[in-house]
């Protein structure tokens, strides 16, 4: 085998579908010798793959000629964006973790398979359902990590070391990615392979929580309200109580939730039922107990029979778990969650969901209230504040004397632009020893509180460069605690052209995508995870809404299948149909 060419490109931003997007996909070959590091390859940049170095095989070139057509002149080396160009490399037989010899010097080890997203289609002049085919057609390319640096240049010799047994075939995760050719089982040992890129054990790991998240809050969910069980009520401040639930004995168990949703409770009062929207204040996967914490509201009837009334041993009818103010696990980016008050109760259930799975980013807590006679949850706080990567600070707006003697706050007034940037300076997460800075813009802000709080804090962020999309917010209704937003039990909804009329309801929880594919469409769809946009569908009538944070917003009035909810009772859409242009390459 013989390296035969090395390409390098900057990051600049490109104006790709109407949207300004940073990239380093644009590269042009260089001669060399070429100075190999220990985070890649010396004057090349990364925008978004903090992988070391991605490489292809010359067959590639010619596989994908032959498949797409064009010229010589149409496929300049860089095409697909690669640092090397390998004579003989064979990609399918690679394993990760084997390791590739160049030259005398440099040696570099398998990391992971190459994980397309619409950038190659638009490089390649490829519709979005291009995607998969790119991906598990052994000529997409390998990443590989630096082991030893040195000096390369085209010409060198590439001796491939086969990894020992067991063996993972880069091939197999990408079909395991495109293809659902693995169990959860499969992915989980393949998200833990060492060596494996971090762009692969991210999209694995978001797979697999994906799958138990979509599996979990399948079961035993149910339509309307059901009897449930006051298994315990503590006094948490002079103002606030937790309230558990349980599933009565020998009745179906309780339905999962994701961490922010909120429970619809209706109160038996004398003139007659309410309802009330408590938010979980805790998390467990395959919960045995739900958890809301209500603080007293003067004026509030549904609160103050849930103070004054309430006993353990006594029945609430309740709904399945609701909302669409949820955090996903498995994202790759830092959270800063900003709770005023008794807005703490689902950034709470966020944070301990958060710092339920391995290798979480950093994550900040910011918890604004009174003093500490009226925080509750404050020994969760601590707990969780003490381990790795996590980060709470505490603003007390008037502290009292023993808050000031014990020195249970950080910063005493609001929460303020300052105090929020001095926390966040520096922000980074490491890949091995390479790291890789965060700016505001980069990480996802939730924001619970009072609306005056809400808007404070929007503003700072704002200041600071966030990405407004990248906020997200829930407030309090006529209650502290009650978050507003309607609740959609079931919608209609009607996909174009066909005019295939479909029924959704809250308890399958089916995504737009998955709703379709029960009715026997087939709309075209790649990594299922609102990245690839493989899905692009155009909102004719009604709403909908996303299940999580969206790298990219698709154009104005079009959206996402795979991660989208109905998100009002009628909803009209045009899917996407599978076309294919032939090759029209975007030049450089």
């Amino acid at each position: 085998m013989k390296l035969t060419a090395i390409c390098i490109g900057k990051t600049k931003r490109h104006n790709i579908r109407g949207h300004d997007v940073t990239t380093a996909y644009l590269k042009s070959e260089v001669q060399g010798p070429v100075k190999i590091h220990a985070s890649g390859i010396k004057g090349n940049e990364v925008a978004v793959h903090n992988d070391h170095i991605y490489a292809v095989s010359s067959t590639t070139y010619d596989y994908w000629k032959d498949r797409l057509g064009g010229s010589d002149e149409d496929w300049p080396k860089g095409r697909f964006a690669e640092n090397l160009i390998i004579d003989g490399l064979d990609e399918v037989a690679l394993a990760v973790g084997d390791v590739l010899r160049i030259g005398d010097e440099v040696v570099l080890s398998v990391s992971g398979p190459r994980i397309p997203c619409f950038k190659v289609c638009w490089r390649l002049g490829q519709p979005d359902s291009f995607i998969p085919e790119f991906a598990i057609s052994g000529h997409s390319g390998i990443y590989l990590n630096v082991v030893k640096t040195g000096t390369i240049i085209p010409g060198d010799h590439v001796q491939v070391e086969a990894k020992s047994e067991p063996r993972t075939l880069v091939l197999n995760i990408s079909k395991a990615l495109f293809a659902d050719t693995a169990s959860l089982d499969q992915m989980q040992a393949m998200s833990e392979l060492e060596g494996l890129s971090p762009m692969s054990t991210f999209f694995l790991t978001s797979k697999i929580a994906a799958e138990r998240e979509r599996a979990q809050l399948s079961k035993g969910r149910w339509s309307g309200s059901r009897a449930l069980r006051v298994k315990g009520i503590r006094q948490e401040t002079a103002d606030t109580k937790s309230v558990w639930l349980e599933a009565p004995d020998g009745t179906a168990p309780l339905a999962g939730a994701l961490a922010g949703q909120f429970l619809a409770v209706k109160i038996p009062l004398a003139k007659g039922e309410i309802t009330r929207l408590w938010s979980l204040s805790d998390y467990q996967d395959g919960p045995d107990h739900y958890r809301i914490t209500i603080k007293r509201s003067p004026s509030g009837p549904g609160s103050a029979y849930m103070h004054e009334t309430l006993a353990v041993g006594d029945s609430l009818r309740v709904s399945s778990p609701l909302g669409q103010f949820t955090l996903a696990r498995g994202n790759p980016k830092p959270v800063v969650l900003f709770a005023g008050g008794i807005g703490l109760t689902p950034l709470l259930a966020m944070l301990k969901a958060h710092t339920s799975v391995k290798n979480y980013p950093p994550v900040f807590f910011f918890h604004a209230v009174q003093d500490g006679l009226h925080q509750a949850h404050r020994d969760e706080l601590d707990q969780l504040g003490a381990l790795p990567d996590v980060t709470v600070i505490h603003i007390f707006s008037r502290p009292n004397e023993n808050d000031i003697s014990s020195g249970r706050f950080d910063y005493q007034g609001y929460v303020t632009k300052e105090i929020i940037a001095g926390k966040l300076d520096g922000l980074h997460i490491m890949d091995g020893d390479k790291r890789i800075d965060m700016p505001p813009c980069e990480l996802l802000y939730f924001l619970c509180g009072p609306q005056a709080f809400q808007t404070h804090i929007r503003e700072s962020l704002l200041a600071l460069e966030a990405n407004a999309h990248q906020i997200y917010t829930e407030s309090f209704g006529t209650e502290p605690g009650a978050p507003p937003p309607a609740i959609v039990e079931t919608a209609e909804v009607t996909f174009l052209p066909d005019g295939v009329v479909a029924k959704w309801d809250a308890g399958s929880n089916l995504s737009m995508l998955e709703l379709a594919e029960v009715y026997g469409l087939t709309p075209p769809n790649a990594c299922r995870m609102g990245v690839c946009h493989t899905c692009t569908s155009r909102l004719v009538a009604g709403r909908t809404y996303y299940d999580r944070e969206i790298a990219i917003a698709p154009p104005e009035g079009d959206f996402l299948l795979c991660c989208s909810r109905p998100g009002t009772e009628k909803v009209t859409v045009t899917l996407p149909v599978n076309t294919d242009n032939g090759y029209d390459p975007v030049e450089d």
